[in-house]
């Protein structure tokens, strides 16, 4: 597995005292040949970068960049475009830590940080990406057989004899296939039933209401008291790492 670390921050010092901790970390967990680190001194440069493909599975991001769009601003543009990368807000101002939830932040951290700090936020993010990188399904629509990538299975729902499986490109694929078997078969734990008739991607998760989840499409999916607790547990281990690194 391989995984790509951004630092946004207008200040060397800073942006230097981070990679430090993130190398320490690597060192330390022995993957050090698999994480590899950016630099940006700008916000602006660093969503040029993303807009343009750039590859990132963690950022940690200055909120004050003077001269330039803030932080906060960035990672608004940022979530809009790839709601699943875990945002780590590093500042000097704490004024700021209510609406980092609005971009479903990972953690908000004060400078200076410290090295424990750095490390549960690379735990974190290492076993995000191991749940979802490089893991697929397979989905039989009629005739046609589809491995699907993990990241792109958003629901199912049993619909008589079959699932209705939607997805993060809006197609649907009609599977002859019972609940049980999807889940049995599912490539990670992710993947969890959530009413007698649903099974949801963590990962896709937005909003629990009682009785309701919003997932990244915008779609509402109905769910039932016997799978909320666990699901609600699952949702903010995997959001905000609460249990995922125990």
């Amino acid at each position: 597995m391989r995984m790509k670390v951004i630092i946004c921050d207008d200040e060397k010092v800073y942006r230097s005292s981070i990679r430090q901790k993130i190398e320490c970390w690597a060192l330390g967990r022995d993957h050090e040949k698999e994480v590899f680190i950016s630099e940006y001194h700008s916000s602006e440069d660093m969503l040029e970068s993303l807009e343009a493909g750039g590859e990132c599975q963690l950022l940690f991001l200055d909120i004050e960049i003077p001269g330039e769009m803030n932080g906060m601003k960035a990672a608004k543009e940022i979530y809009s475009r790839n709601p699943y990368l875990p945002i780590v807000f590093v500042t000097n101002y704490s004024n700021y830590a209510c609406e980092g939830y609005e971009v479903n932040a990972l953690r908000y951290l004060v400078k200076p940080v410290m090295q424990p700090a750095i490390d549960q936020c690379m735990d974190i993010a290492w076993k995000k990406a191991e749940l979802t990188q490089d893991k697929s399904m397979i989905v039989r629509d009629g005739n046609t057989v589809i491995a699907l990538p993990l990241m792109n299975f958003v629901y199912a729902e049993s619909a008589r004899h079959n699932l209705i499986i939607s997805t993060t490109e809006n197609i649907q694929y009609s599977e002859r296939k019972k609940l049980s078997q999807l889940l049995e078969e599912a490539p990670s734990s992710l993947i969890m039933q959530c009413h007698r008739s649903y099974v949801a991607n963590i990962v896709h998760v937005r909003k629990l209401t009682p009785g309701w989840a919003t997932m990244t499409n915008g779609i509402t999916i109905p769910t039932s008291s016997r799978y909320e607790d666990i699901f609600y547990d699952r949702f903010m281990q995997y959001h905000q790492g609460k249990g995922l690194i125990d």
